[in-house]
């Protein structure tokens, strides 16, 4: 059906004369099964609705031009959406100035998603100055607010978004985009009673908008997922997450990158569980998923391979542990994303699985130069003080490894209170310590 509709189209650009604009239209039945996310049954009343004579105004064909690609983008099927953005860009002047932008903001989301490159960051903000359409404009914003977090750009990211939060003219879908963005800040800089309540801010607004089975609100339950593994409770994130699997295999299938996602972290809550035959499936399974949609050397799948570092590293499977983790900072690097939060956790587990390996020396070395670089944040600077803890315990520097022990159990205090499993951990290892004075 799909490539059947992309043939349609293509005839209809090249062949079919259009007449002058009509009046805006509003589709009330597709945009309801849009809003629903029935995808595929709305690329299917698309279809129809091409056939349609009066789809010759160049008003309507724009809207169902635009309504095909978002539910391809959602659906992530690249190759026709990839064929349908290459029919457009053959023909844009055929295109409404309206529909043209809002396409164009589907274009700058996948390059986002694909690359996560400087140029998208650029592209968003030139679209934002010139766009003359408020609401595509907040999109925009919430796109560049959005890849801004994402190359740690935090309080910048955090700006754009409480700029829509407090718009006048921002939708309830949009502020709560804003909100959802907002709580992502929060749970960067560790301040995760904020970041909670922005979560449910926006799970209020989405859930009053689109009900409670959403997979806007799946990604809400996801995000306090993470948090419920910061803080140990690996019940009730195993739950959330296991619903938001069901939410996203339902609305995507299988081939998406949000179920890829859910794959990953509820293996990460079963590698922390101890349950490593489970972690390694679901953390297979989101590798499998994001290399075919993106490819083998896609950053995204840097993550996966520091959790299969783990597992191994577990399994003391030393060896594969280090090749795992060397693969996912090989990609990072390769991209340029040293800085990035996963590139530091890589160089903090390959330094355990090096000490491990009795490669003492090497492994402090690495993680003294991470402490170098700039960006690193109190709770994965707590974590670097705490692997040098340990090595200098296991190396019988007994009052060094206090030093770190002391810096790293400040800071996990700072970020999580005063009882939080990883101060646990801390007293244990300064128990070692003082035996051994």
């Amino acid at each position: 059906m799909k490539h059947a509709l992309i043939k349609f189209l293509f005839l209809l650009f090249l062949f079919i004369p259009f007449s002058g604009n009509a009046a805006v239209i509003k589709d009330t039945a597709l945009e309801h099964a849009i809003l629903q996310e029935k995808y595929v049954f709305a690329l299917q009343y698309t279809a129809a609705s091409f056939r349609n004579p009066s789809i010759r105004q160049q008003d309507s064909f724009s809207y169902y031009l635009f309504q095909a690609a978002e539910c391809l983008f959602k659906l992530r099927k690249m190759e026709q959406l990839t064929q349908l953005f290459s029919i457009y860009d053959k023909s844009i002047k055929k295109v409404t100035p309206y529909y043209s932008a809002k396409i164009f903001s589907l274009k700058l989301l996948l390059e986002n998603e694909k690359n996560n490159s400087t140029r998208t960051g650029q592209a968003l903000k030139q679209a934002i100055t010139t766009c003359q359409y408020p609401a595509i404009k907040t999109d925009y914003t919430l796109s560049l607010a959005s890849y801004l977090l994402t190359v740690n750009k935090i309080d910048s990211s955090e700006l754009l978004y409480r700029n829509i939060y407090l718009s006048t003219i921002a939708t309830p879908l949009q502020k709560a985009a804003a909100c959802n963005g907002i709580g992502a800040c929060f749970s960067y800089n560790s301040d995760f009673d904020s970041a909670k309540y922005y979560y449910h801010k926006a799970l209020d607004l989405y859930a009053g908008t689109l009900g409670l089975k959403h997979s806007k609100v799946a990604q809400v339950n996801y995000n306090l997922a993470l948090i419920a593994n910061k803080f140990g409770e690996y019940s009730v994130s195993q739950m959330l997450l296991q619903n938001v699997l069901a939410t996203y295999r339902t609305v995507f299938g299988e081939q998406h990158p949000s179920t890829a996602n859910a794959y990953g972290a509820l293996g990460s809550v079963y590698l922390l569980l101890d349950n490593l035959e489970k972690a390694l499936f679901y953390i297979t399974k989101e590798r499998d998923v994001i290399a075919a949609l993106y490819g083998e050397q896609h950053t995204e799948l840097a993550y996966s391979y520091l959790n299969t570092g783990k597992i191994y590293a577990a399994k003391n499977q030393l060896n594969l542990a280090e090749q795992q983790l060397n693969k996912g900072m090989a990609i990072l690097a390769a991209a340029g994303k040293k800085d990035n939060d996963t590139y530091i956790q890589l160089v903090i587990k390959l330094a355990d699985v090096l000490a491990s390996k009795s490669e003492v020396k090497k492994a402090a070395l690495l993680l003294k130069n991470l402490l170098t670089q700039q960006q690193i944040n109190d709770e994965y600077k707590a974590d670097i003080f705490l692997a040098l803890g340990t090595i200098y315990l296991d190396s019988n520097q007994a009052q060094t490894a206090i030093d770190y022990f002391s810096k790293s159990d400040k800071m996990y205090i700072a970020a999580y209170g005063a009882k939080n499993v990883f101060s646990v951990d801390e007293d244990k290892e300064l128990s070692r310590c003082y035996l051994k004075i």
